[in-house]
């Protein structure tokens, strides 16, 4: 499943006969730098995720509304728990891969704009206090045509593949593109000065 931001090529028992009966399932990221796998959850599976190239950072929010984020390289694992919200993003330079691990054949996967783009319009909007049109907009840029209605969605912006569910890009706002040199090491020396200072 290809996105803007990355591969995922996921294994269960329906597509791998070697996983039947085995109570697995399994998927191999390649993410691009900046590039983040969608917020998302399994609703019947806990996750072991093991780092095999790049660093990461992830997350998840547990039933108390505790986030727990951790930075986790290149031999490293982490592990999240069964149904709760959780992302990883490419933090480091360069491609990250990661392979993630699943204890059932059939885990589930429920991506946060999924999950946003299928509740009714005006129940977000009461729940997040925004109005009605706004989350219309958001609503539209996040869902695939394949889970629009009549199969069709002219204003999908693609970032996360043709399923949905794919890695996307980083925004501008989490990793912005670096200014062009146009300073001397001194002035971006007094720069970072004046920046402490505050």
């Amino acid at each position: 499943n290809q996105g803007q931001g990355g591969t995922v090529q996921g294994r269960e028992s329906v597509n791998t006969p070697a996983l039947q009966g085995q109570g697995i399932a399994l998927s191999l990221f390649t993410v691009e730098e900046g590039g983040q796998n969608l917020i998302h959850y399994h609703p019947r599976a806990t996750e072991l995720l093991y780092v095999i190239k790049g660093t990461i950072e992830v997350g998840f929010t547990d039933t108390t509304g505790t986030l727990h984020a951790n930075t986790v390289k290149a031999g490293q694992a982490t592990v999240f728990p069964r149904a709760l919200l959780h992302f990883q993003r490419n933090i480091g330079k360069g491609t990250s891969q990661y392979i993630s691990m699943l204890n059932s054949e059939n885990p589930g996967v429920m991506s946060f704009p999924r999950v946003f783009a299928t509740l009714p319009a005006d129940i977000l909007a009461q729940a997040l206090r925004t109005p009605i049109e706004d989350i219309r907009a958001l609503q539209s840029r996040v869902v695939p045509p394949q889970l629009s209605a009549g199969g069709e969605n002219p204003d999908y912006d693609g970032a996360a593949g043709p399923n949905g569910n794919a890695p996307v890009p980083a925004l501008g706002g989490y990793m912005p593109a670096m200014p062009a040199g146009d300073k001397t090491k001194e002035e971006l020396y007094q720069t970072l000065l004046a920046y402490l200072k505050k």
